[in-house]
């Protein structure tokens, strides 16, 4: 009768009396809240691993770019950095900040790389700290942006945000990560989610017309395809779409208007004067000739985050990628404005932010389809390619209907998402070490230039190696650059002359000749007066009576467990070096090759033991006997 009376209007009395005479009136009142209490610490507990989930993909991925980052320029800063002889010179002035550089103006990058140089000698890691720190700040904005969305739980914020920084933080832009000149492409992105939510504010006409005025010209003047944002970006009460709360009157609309209207007008077309198109770009025409190749251009170049270069199938599953995200997107869309414009307004940022991306990817077809199916799927495009999925999962999960088999389709393409991405991100953080071992080699030919000129790994850094060197020495003359070429006459004559020591620092296990130009060698080098790990051996032969001339560079990355395990130093580990060299074919009949590693840092070259007798057209004779304190074999 109990649950009885708790339904009349004696309820209260009698519950208290059967309290007061239960037995177990301290267990019954302490196990709801006992459950209230476990749920509660459950609730946080799984609140906390989801936001813990939802920044793992940056945290990870700043890991690995500290990992593998180079303190050296790569491609177009090496072009940029003329921006530092103009500073020492005669002062920067707006010619040089704004001059055309590819199909685009920088001002702003130009600054930021001045300013970081100055400060800390042109080291690039500080400017791929910018590139984090704007990827950051666009992924909060992009929870921000979640936030507004109205009748949503916590928890499916969250896998949202996990599911946007699983794709800004993607591996897939390996190169965007590890050169800093890509800042330029993190900019426009900043700027038009940042322009997106002071739209989607409540803040009066003017100052929402004054900021986005300002993020489209940062984002113009950042990369090319930052002039999209004057379009995307025009406050929503300029277009007559959306009557703001403290707007009485429409004709206050009329200066708005026009200030952004003469912003945008007057930035576009400065950015077109003296406009030239780059020798290297493809002709136009190439995207009328053949629509269903610029068509497949574009599906291919929007699956590109979830595509791994290194299948053979890469190509098809970045097209068909492609078009289940276009697709996703258009279906998002369609219900979006079936919803109402309640929810058309909420979800306004992440429209706008799709059809960034969708613009962005137009624009690259148009203008790159000459150039084959396989430029669109390289790594510096994903950092555009990637809103478009973000956008379509976000409207696709909010507008989805709560029918069964909506939630799956949801759930099946989200899976496909995740998949593909995970197989991409696997593949591409091999290619960002691979990347990162060619920067390497490229920063030590530059330090070993001197002695012998590697041109395949400074080809590496800029297709001219002869303005790489140029630059480079400038550069020095201003101060800048954090490491230095090393003195030319470490290896010479007297050098070569020099008894080394039983305590070698290497040995050249052995030396084969494929051809009467071409040997091959093996061996390791490691750096014992400073129980160090070398970084370089230099091949170099001599004839009777000559002098020492290098024929190559070999930079050590092979592990050596037998080394490692004579010094019992973990830096010693790594000290194996492998490669081919060519020898002239004007040299004499017979020489003598031997190795040479360099202590970049101390300035000391070190002779490798075993010498080589090289003569045409007979197998090389080892000339002095390996010592049997020191390791041996390939």
């Amino acid at each position: 009768m109990w649950w009885f009376a708790s339904s009349t209007g004696h309820g209260s009395s009698l519950r208290g009396l059967h309290a007061s005479v239960s037995p177990h009136s301290n267990i019954a009142s302490a196990v709801p809240f006992s459950r209230a209490a476990v749920l509660a610490v459950s609730s946080r507990t799984v609140q906390a691993f989801l936001i813990l989930l939802a920044f793992s993909p940056a945290l990870l991925l700043m890991t690995q770019v500290t990992r593998y980052w180079v303190d050296v320029p790569y491609a177009d800063e090496w072009d940029i950095s003329l921006v530092f002889d103009k500073h020492f010179d005669s002062g920067v002035d707006w010619r040089t900040l704004f001059c055309q550089h590819n199909e685009s103006r920088k001002p702003f990058p130009r600054l930021i790389i001045l300013g970081l140089g100055l400060l800390s000698g042109f080291d690039v890691r500080w400017e791929i700290c910018v590139i984090l720190l704007c990827a950051s700040l666009i992924s909060l904005n992009l929870f921000l942006m979640l936030r507004q969305v109205p009748e949503r739980s916590w928890h499916e914020r969250l896998f949202l945000l996990t599911l946007c920084n699983l794709l800004l933080f993607s591996p897939a832009q390996w190169i965007n990560w590890l050169t800093g000149i890509q800042m330029v492409a993190f900019i426009p992105p900043l700027m038009l989610t940042w322009g997106l939510l002071l739209n989607a504010s409540n803040a009066r006409i003017w100052p929402k017309t004054a900021g986005t005025c300002l993020a489209a010209f940062v984002g113009t003047y950042s990369y090319a395809n930052g002039m999209l944002l004057w379009a995307l970006l025009c406050p929503l009460e300029l277009l007559g779409i959306r009557r703001h709360p403290n707007q009485s009157r429409t004709g206050l609309l009329i200066l708005p208007r026009l200030l952004y209207a003469i912003s945008a007008a007057s930035s576009i077309l400065f950015y077109f004067h003296d406009y030239h198109t780059p020798p290297q770009s493809p002709p136009f025409s190439a995207t009328l000739e053949d629509p269903v190749r610029t068509l497949s251009f574009l599906l291919t170049w929007m699956g590109g985050p979830f595509s791994s270069e290194g299948s053979r199938h890469s190509t098809s599953v970045a097209m068909a990628m492609g078009g289940s995200i276009l697709a996703a997107f258009v279906i998002g869309l369609k219900s979006a404005f079936r919803a109402g414009s309640n929810c058309r307004f909420r979800l306004y940022p992440w429209i706008v932010l799709g059809f960034y991306s969708l613009m962005s990817g137009m624009i690259t077809s148009a203008g790159r389809v000459g150039d084959g199916m396989g430029v669109a799927r390289v790594s510096r495009y994903v950092s555009f390619s990637l809103y478009l999925p973000i956008a379509a999962a976000v409207v696709l999960w909010l507008t989805r209907s709560r029918r069964r088999w909506a939630i799956v389709a949801c759930g099946v393409w989200t899976a496909a998402l995740l998949f593909f991405h995970g197989e991409a991100a696997s593949d591409s953080m091999k290619r960002m070490k691979r990347f990162s071992q060619s920067l390497h080699d490229g920063r030590l030919a530059l330090q070993l230039h001197t002695i012998y000129r590697d041109e395949g790994a400074l080809e590496f850094l800029y297709p001219d190696h002869n303005h790489v060197l140029r630059r480079f020495n400038a550069l020095k003359r201003r101060g800048l650059l954090n490491f230095s070429a090393v003195d030319s006459g470490l290896i010479g004559v007297h050098a070569w002359d020099m008894r080394q020591p039983v305590t070698s620092c290497g040995f050249v296990d052995w030396c084969t000749q494929l051809n009467p130009d071409l040997v091959e060698c093996s061996g390791w080098a490691y750096l014992t007066p400073r129980r160090a790990s070398a970084s370089n051996v230099i091949l170099a032969w001599r004839a009777a009576g000559g002098e020492v001339r290098p024929c190559a560079l070999f930079p050590i990355r092979a592990s050596r467990p037998d080394v490692a395990a004579v010094f019992g130093e973990r830096t010693s580990l790594i000290s194996g070096f492998h490669g081919r060299a060519r020898l002239p074919p004007e040299r004499p009949s017979q020489v003598i090759v031997s190795g040479w590693t360099v202590d970049i840092e101390e300035g000391i070259a070190y002779e490798l033991r075993g010498r080589f007798s090289v003569t045409t057209g007979m197998t090389p004779k080892l000339k002095d006997e390996p010592s049997p304190e020191r390791p041996r074999g390939g």
